[in-house]
């Protein structure tokens, strides 16, 4: 499998393609970033670090693209923080156009996987630049629900891999925890209402602890590690159920934004939009996220 990764100089990036490396996914990966020599020290101490696992890791241009089957956008233009989300989405939005644009000369039969923030609506704007089939655009959002398992992991006592369940919406910002899909070691369990409301508290702040940190970086080995069983998940065409941000068309009632869903990922990206019939309470989340992100959606048209 070749894997290109835009923006590999960043803290994301260089996690993404370290783990990606390490982990034997990819037999070549090639790390696209306009800080060039950032880039090139990464890539010599990566390939050095990585030698003999069967991999290459090598520097290179957009045109270095050609054949990948999964290329991975992680470059932006951070927002500072207070910075209004529609103003990092318009910083952002050439970003994405210049990648969209070669992704879609270079490589176009690739899987495409969004994990520049804010995911959702820049997902969006790579589906419409590059018109690429949305079943091959994917947000990566698995970050909410990694979170959402951990406080319910804390809340009932439990060891976090021991639990299932997914948050699905807008990324970070207006979730729908689906504690109907929750289940600890395979089996569903009853959560009341003080813990419910508890564990609405406990996922965004375990964010907010982070950025209040000030580190001036993102969480790099969370998104690398999900990032890279997504990826695995796809190569392995293993029709596993995962949260992802997608294009809709009619799904949940929605349609012409992207919003994280349930899917099923397999070889060619998503091979199933899954619509779920929701309880009420995770249906009025959905619908808050639904309605921020289509406002969204019409600046990115």
């Amino acid at each position: 499998m070749k894997i290109s990764i835009i923006g590999a100089a960043g803290t994301l990036g260089t996690c993404t393609a370290f783990t990606l490396a390490t982990e034997k996914i990819a037999e070549e990966i090639v790390m696209i970033d306009i800080n060039r020599n950032v880039l090139m020290g990464h890539a010599l101490d990566m390939a050095l670090a990585t030698a003999g696992r069967g991999v290459v890791i090598r520097p290179g241009e957009y045109q270095d693209m050609s054949n990948s089957d999964v290329v991975i956008m992680v470059a932006s233009m951070p927002g500072k923080p207070g910075t209004p989300p529609d103003e990092v989405i318009k910083e952002n939005i050439p970003v994405i156009n210049e990648a969209a644009k070669n992704i879609a000369r270079f490589c176009p039969e690739a899987v495409v996987i969004t994990a520049s923030n804010p995911a959702d609506s820049l997902n969006y704007a790579m589906y419409l630049r590059s018109n690429l089939d949305r079943k091959k655009v994917i947000g990566y959002t698995m970050n909410d629900t990694l979170r959402f398992r951990m406080a319910i992991a804390n809340a009932l006592g439990v060891k976090s891999s021991d639990v299932d369940g997914l948050a699905i919406g807008e990324h970070a910002r207006a979730l729908a925890y689906l504690f109907s899909s929750v289940r600890v070691k395979g089996l569903p369990v009853s959560i009341n209402e003080d813990l419910k409301q508890q564990i609405r508290r406990d996922v965004p702040g375990m964010l907010l602890t982070f950025v209040s940190l000030q580190t001036g970086r993102t969480m790099g080995w969370t998104s690398a590690v999900g990032l890279a069983d997504m990826v695995s998940l796809i190569r392995a065409d293993a029709g596993k159920v995962v949260p992802c941000s997608v294009v809709l068309k009619g799904e949940y009632g929605y349609e012409r934004f992207s919003m994280s869903v349930p899917v099923v990922l397999g070889q060619g990206g998503i091979r199933q939009i899954l619509n779920w019939e929701l309880a009420a309470d995770e249906k009025e989340e959905l619908n808050r996220a639904a309605a921020s992100l289509k406002a969204s959606a019409k600046m990115v048209n």
